[in-house]
């Protein structure tokens, strides 16, 4: 019955009504029915087509599937840290919005089925998510005894201040306890090549940028004149401000920061919840409200669509180029679909493979989450740059990380870093002695400092930190195995040495022996 219903669903989609039109409707529809039992079946069929018309809109709404998976994920009381993980929302969003769509259809059916129904089919489909669910369909069948009235029960109903129905909680916590956590605990933060990563840093982040003709194709030059960029001609539209001699670049932005940051972890939670392998898949990343739920959803006022299509638009057309001169292809390829009937507008970013196959060599974790910032925003992209060049810092001194527990990064290391990554040097000084080292309702510590001049990641930072970590055993082990293979080779040469030279005289020592005799 309930798999009926979803083909049904995707055949058929009631009227387009707000979330909150649609819930106060239904409410006011549902006063009235206690009322006056004898309005009828009509206007029973006028509360369901508001309360299905609720529901479906919820499943096409991603902040408000946000703030449901936000509120069971800190109910669960699973997580210590001030702040939920971006991921988890993230992968909770996306599982409850496909098992919401079928929740959603099971309502569709024309004519309207009675609430007893409604409940069993819910049963059916949420028991076979796992032993939550199992538990939840227990409720929902017994519940189908006592139940009266031939309208939904208030779980299927908005609460009384405009909020979504409970049912949609319910569902989430059941995702959550049966799915989503126990397969984010094996989600490894995604980790990119540290010579992708140093490329990245230079061509789409290096402060004060500027554009040049000096061939065919434009090329971006960093302001110490050396070439970080080049303009990818295969592009069919260019934007303009890669076109004009002298053009600064707006590309290191904290727009572009969020942006370069949020699609591997998109890439990554899509591949385990798919079960597929990055190094031979590439996702197809699919936002349901384009530009403006992209915005919202990287923590951007939603009117920011422009500086959101002007990033997405240069990491397309810029090809990165490291200090050895090797060109990485853009960053991604994106495109918008606008909205159709009974489908809203989205977009569809397909990431560049250098974003994706962080699985081999030297790997700098990416944090989901940027770092506390200082100062005005004007220097906060700035800042988050420093935040990577400290990582890729923290990856060449990963054997110290392990064996000491910190990596040394002297005075004037951090002024280099600061500099190439654009901040003042009061402004670093305000992040080591306070912003970075310290928790604050409005961010978690990014490092931690030890003895001298060793840091280490703070403890929201567990799961970068283990990247780096796994990365320094390996190199200790390869200079352990390399050691060992030395001083056998050494061994070896000097068992040949010596073999060479009684060969050269074999009986020298006897004759010796028997003359002094």
């Amino acid at each position: 019955m309930a798999r009926n219903a979803t083909q049904a669903c995707h055949a058929h989609r009631g009227p387009s009504l707000s979330l909150v039109a649609a819930y106060r409707q239904a409410d006011l529809l549902r006063e009235l029915i206690a009322r006056q039992s004898s309005l009828g079946r009509d206007l029973v069929n006028a509360a369901w087509s508001c309360v299905r018309a609720g529901l479906f809109d919820a499943v096409t709404s991603p902040h408000v599937l946000e703030g449901i998976a936000e509120k069971e994920i800190r109910d669960a009381g699973l997580e210590s840290s001030a702040m939920v993980p971006p991921e988890a929302i993230a992968a909770l969003v996306d599982s409850l919005s496909k098992a919401v769509v079928d929740l959603v259809c099971l309502a569709w059916i024309p004519p309207p089925m009675d609430a007893t129904q409604l409940d069993l089919d819910a049963a059916e489909l949420i028991g076979d998510i796992g032993p939550a669910g199992a538990d939840v369909a227990k409720r929902l069948r017994e519940s189908t005894a006592t139940q009266l009235s031939d309208l939904p029960a208030p779980r299927w109903m908005p609460t009384d201040d405009g909020g979504p129905a409970p049912i949609l909680g319910t569902l989430a916590a059941v995702l959550w306890a049966d799915v989503v956590r126990d397969r984010l605990a094996r989600l490894k933060t995604p980790a990119l090549p540290e010579a992708f990563t140093h490329a990245a840093l230079r061509g789409y982040f290096s402060p004060g940028g500027r554009v040049s003709r000096q061939g065919a194709d434009p090329v971006v030059l960093d302001r110490c004149g050396a070439q970080v960029a080049l303009v990818n001609s295969a592009v069919a539209s260019i934007p303009p401000m890669l076109l004009r001699e002298g053009r600064p670049l707006a590309v290191s932005s904290l727009t572009a920061q969020r942006v370069f940051r949020d699609i591997p972890h998109r890439a990554h939670s899509q591949a385990l919840f798919d079960g597929v392998d990055l190094d031979r898949w590439t996702p197809n990343i699919v936002i349901v409200g384009g530009l403006t739920a992209y915005a919202r959803a990287l923590g951007m006022d939603a009117g920011a669509t422009n500086e959101l299509r002007a990033v997405l638009d240069l990491f397309q057309s810029l090809n990165a180029v490291g200090a050895d001169g090797h060109r990485h292809h853009g960053l991604l390829t994106w495109r918008e679909e606008p909205a159709a009937q009974g489908r809203k507008a989205r977009i569809i970013i397909t990431p560049a493979s250098g974003l994706l196959r962080g699985t081999r060599g030297k790997l700098i974790p990416v944090p989901h989450r940027l770092p506390r910032f200082s100062g005005s925003k004007n220097e906060w992209a700035a800042q988050a740059s420093l935040q990577l060049l400290v990582l890729l810092e923290m990856r060449s001194a990963a054997i110290e990380l392990v064996e000491s527990g910190g990596a040394t990064i002297p005075p004037d290391r951090w002024r280099k870093l600061a500099e190439q990554a654009g901040v003042s040097l009061p402004r670093l000084v305000e992040l080591l002695r306070s912003t970075w080292v310290d928790d604050s309702v409005d961010g978690l510590a990014f490092l931690r400092k030890l003895n001298g001049d060793r840091w280490t990641l703070g403890t929201a930072y567990e799961r970068e930190l283990a990247v780096l970590v796994e990365g320094g055993r390996y190199d200790r082990g390869g200079r352990i195995s390399g050691r060992r293979s030395a001083a056998k080779r050494a061994a070896k040469a000097n068992r040949l040495g010596d073999c060479a030279k009684t060969s050269m005289n074999p009986v020298g020592p006897v004759n010796s022996r028997i003359r002094s005799g």
